[in-house]
Order: structure tokens, then C-alpha cells, then sequence
């Protein structure tokens, strides 16, 4: 006997159990409702759900318990008994257990139908639950997450000339494929925002009268300002992304009460239905009972909800980042000199041997003579690879003394 079937035979004579995997998607509250079922760990233990980190590192906010899965099996095969292992883990002596990360919206057949052939031996029934929000707030609430992260430079409207909605529809048609529209409860963000924590309760049958609310009404994390956006792009603009992150999470933490706008204007809405229609139909179709649920954006929302911050909330802002300025200024060289040796620690060598690379290619020369892809923290060999060979004007050697 294999050493997979003995370790599955012991579980041959225990009862089904069943494994929710909370999906996301992003931008849907998952930040704040990790949170919640971290505060109410032992509650929902008690009424035989659990909600563990099956690394001890791993349980800190705001990570959700799936991450570790999700790092160990995104775009690799695990062995099958390390997989069995670690989705027993998440299970802690309960019948039922919660998986939790909205990174799960990236996994392909691959990642799902290895997660399918190790649950079948464990007894074990997969269930999905997944937030879906409005595609117009969906795009402005990744737009405001990638300014955040130093990931773009590109203005809103640019930003929309591209299909951002692709991950969700992939990871949903996927799923009812896979695993068939009853093992899955897709809930409308929009109509749950303000309660999602007893939506979710509802979702893995608990009645949401005995859980600690605080966590979920704490506000841990939101998307910023148009007034913060501009600023950041501004950052990165001048300096690179390097300090986009650290002054966004500044930002956000010390103005929490802070509204973005909502509004958008009625071209991209126009942009947004033209692409997105088919999909709205079959997303109310499969899980709405063809109700209109999903849609670009609530026309009432729209016409209400533009941005109007104080003088006062502008000045703070304004504030904060003329401290952190002067924090930076202190620190700059010590800064540099870090960041310097992780970009020169992360430089891509396995790269070197590709045939697209000269054979007198400096990848110092080119991190430090294109200064663009050092700020950026772009691995120079692969950056050459795809782009910098086409690209007039990069130089990947020291000029001749």
C-alpha cells in the first residue's frame, strides 16, 4: 500500500466533512472579513467550523488562512500527500473548515482539479462562497489598489481601455465547470456591503447573532482619494514605485474616514456595458436567477457620490506627506544604499544564458544607465528579453573610458 492510501485509510470511516474555500474576489471586503473570522476563531470552533492557519507565521492580518495554500500550489505541483496534509490541517478536529483568500480567483484547472484528487480520499466536499461586486466600482477599487502598489502610471480612463474583469469570469465559469453551480453560493457585494460578515455566517450555516462585530466594523483598509491618487502618481512618476505602497498605507491609516468617489463618467460606463454585457447576462443568469443583480454601477450611486473633501481633509493630507517627505529626506542615503543592494541581490541571472542576450550584456550598466527599470525593480535580464532589445536607446554596457 502506497504511503498516500495509508494516510487517506484512516479517514475512510469518518464522516463527509466539507472544505469552504472563500474566493474573493478582489476589491470585495476580504481584508476586513478575515479579520472578523480571526476575532471569532473559537466561536466558530465551538459551533464545529474551522478557521486555522496551517503555519503558525502565516496568522497575522491582513492574510487570510488560504495564502499558505495558495503560495504552495499557484503554477506548481505539490506531492499529493503534502496536499492532503495540509488541507487536513484546516479542518483541526472539525467537520467543517474555512479556506480563505480572494488570491484563489488566480488558480487555473491545474491548482483546482489537484485540490479535487487530494480531497476525494480525505471525505472531504468542496464548497465555494464568493463576493461579486458591480463592474464599475470593481474597476475603480483595483485602479485606486494598483496606484497604491506603484503598479501603473496610467490615468482611469486609460486604465479601462482594458479588460480588468477577466480574472473573476475566468475563476467562476472555471468553478461551475469544475465543480458544478450547487457547490457554489456567489453573493452580490453590493447588496451585503455593510454586512457581509453575516452574509458569509449565512453562506456556511450560522446564524450571525453571536460573533463579535467589531473587527468587520473597523475600517482596515479602503481605496484612495482622487486628491491622494494624483499625488501618488506624482511619486511615481519622480521617484519610481519604491515608495508608493509606504506612503499610501500612511495615508489610508491616518485618514480611514476618508470617501473616495464612486462616480464615473457615462463614456467609460458606455466602454464598460459594451464589453461587459455578455458577461453581466450570464453572471445573473447562473447565480441570480437571471435577476438583475450585477450590474456596470447603481445609476442612483452614480449620480450622488463624487468626491467633495474639505480644504481641512486636504490640508491633512497635505501634511502627512510634507512629514514623511522630511522623514525620507533624514533617512535618504541609508535608503538608497538598502534598496541598492536588494535590487542587486534580486538581479536575474538565470536569465543571462538567453540567446536574445549579447554576450558583453552588464546588467548593472543597465539597471543604473536605465534608471526606470532600477526604480522600478525590474529584473534587468528579463526586461532586456522582452523589451529593452527593441527599445532605442537603452544601454546595457558602460561606455568606453
Amino acid at each position: 500500500m502506497s504511503i498516500f492510501k495509508s494516510k487517506a485509510s484512516k479517514y475512510l470511516s469518518k464522516a463527509v466533512r466539507t472544505l469552504y474555500f472563500h474566493t474573493g474576489t478582489h476589491k470585495t471586503g476580504s481584508t476586513a472579513l478575515q479579520a472578523y473570522l480571526v476575532n471569532n476563531d473559537a466561536l466558530l470552533s465551538k459551533a464545529g467550523i474551522s478557521y486555522v492557519f496551517p503555519a503558525s507565521e502565516e496568522k497575522s492580518l491582513p492574510i487570510g488562512n488560504g495564502q499558505y495554500l495558495y503560495n504552495q500550489l499557484f503554477n506548481r505541483t505539490i506531492p499529493v500527500n503534502d496536499l492532503c496534509e495540509l488541507l487536513e490541517a484546516y479542518f483541526a478536529d472539525c467537520k467543517t473548515a474555512v479556506c480563505s483568500s480572494e488570491d484563489f480567483t488566480a488558480f487555473g484547472p491545474e491548482e483546482w482539479r489537484q485540490i479535487k484528487v487530494a480531497c476525494q480520499p480525505l471525505r472531504i466536499q468542496i464548497r465555494f462562497i464568493t463576493f461579486l461586486r458591480n463592474i464599475g466600482p470593481y474597476y475603480q477599487s483595483l485602479y485606486s489598489q494598483f496606484i497604491k502598489a506603484g503598479a501603473i502610471l496610467k490615468s482611469f480612463p486609460e486604465f479601462c481601455e482594458t479588460d480588468q474583469f477577466i480574472y473573476p469570469m475566468a475563476s467562476l465559469k472555471l468553478l461551475s465547470e469544475e465543480f458544478g453551480r450547487q457547490n457554489m453560493t456567489v453573493l452580490h457585494y453590493d447588496a451585503v456591503a455593510n454586512h457581509i460578515d453575516a452574509a458569509f455566517l449565512m453562506a456556511i450555516g450560522l446564524q450571525p447573532d453571536k460573533h463579535d462585530f467589531i473587527a468587520i466594523s473597523s475600517r482596515v483598509n479602503r481605496s484612495l482619494t482622487d486628491y491622494e491618487q494624483q499625488i501618488i502618481s506624482r511619486l511615481n512618476q519622480a521617484a519610481g514605485n519604491q515608495y508608493s505602497l509606504e506612503l499610501s498605507t500612511l495615508l489610508i491609516t491616518k485618514n480611514r474616514s476618508l470617501m473616495p468617489a464612486t462616480q464615473i463618467s457615462s463614456d467609460i460606463i458606455q466602454i464598460l456595458m459594451l464589453r461587459h454585457a455578455a458577461d453581466i447576462k450570464w453572471l445573473n443568469h447562473t447565480f441570480f436567477d437571471d435577476l438583475e443583480e450585477i450590474k456596470i454601477i447603481d445609476a442612483g450611486l452614480n449620480r450622488t457620490s463624487a468626491e467633495t473633501l474639505s480644504d481641512s481633509d486636504k490640508q491633512a493630507i497635505d501634511r502627512e506627506i510634507a512629514d514623511w517627505c522630511l522623514s525620507k529626506l533624514q533617512t535618504a542615503k541609508e535608503d538608497f544604499l538598502t534598496y541598492t543592494i536588494k535590487r542587486l541581490a534580486e538581479i536575474d541571472r538565470e536569465n543571462a544564458g538567453n540567446p536574445a542576450v549579447p554576450a558583453n550584456f552588464d546588467p548593472y550598466a543597465y539597471l543604473f544607465l536605465n534608471l526606470d527599470i532600477f526604480y522600478n525593480a525590474i529584473p534587468p535580464y528579463q526586461h532586456f528579453i522582452d523589451f529593452g532589445r527593441h527599445e532605442h536607446g537603452r544601454q546595457w554596457r558602460w561606455p568606453e573610458q
